[in-house]
């Protein structure tokens, strides 16, 4: 499992590439609305399909704003929905990062203390090691001196 920080960074990524996939589906999927001499006219993107298309040319010859607004209204709601979720995902990861309470140097003795710990255990570690190392030895010497003793009774 990641830590939280990374995981923050992560959600940040994804909400980038959510941005730009909405910016990208908008500039594609929906058409433009220019002003030609006071005005409206909806200019159809060139990327829809055919039923998309069929549907926008009628709602440009009916001259029904409304009707082009609302072909792919739930799309939109939807990536909306969709940031909206990860920017509070990001939210709940930044608030659960730890120290945003308390000072530097409170965060440095911690660290400090936490670097101790390390040490000791790092210490413990190699005294073990080496009580395995001589206990191992010890083992060995038992093994052969018996396995020499049988081959001499044998």
């Amino acid at each position: 499992m990641e830590d939280r920080l990374t995981q923050l960074q992560n959600a940040v990524d994804m909400l980038a590439v959510q941005f730009y996939s909405a910016i990208n589906h908008i500039n594609n999927e929906h058409g433009s609305v220019s002003v030609n001499g006071g005005t409206r006219n909806i200019v159809p993107s060139e990327e829809h399909s055919s039923v998309q298309k069929e549907n926008e040319k009628n709602a440009v010859m009916e001259g029904n704003v409304k009707h082009w607004a609302k072909l792919n209204q739930g799309s939109m709601k939807e990536l909306s929905a969709d940031m909206i979720t990860k920017m509070q995902q990001i939210d709940l990861l930044i608030t659960s990062l730890p120290g945003l309470d308390k000072s530097e140097g409170v965060q440095m003795s911690q660290i400090q203390e936490l670097e101790r710990a390390l040490s000791h255990s790092f210490e413990k570690k190699r005294e073990l090691e080496a009580r395995t190392s001589v206990l191992n030895q010890q083992i060995s010497s038992i093994i052969r001196s018996r396995s020499g003793a049988a081959h001499a009774n044998s």
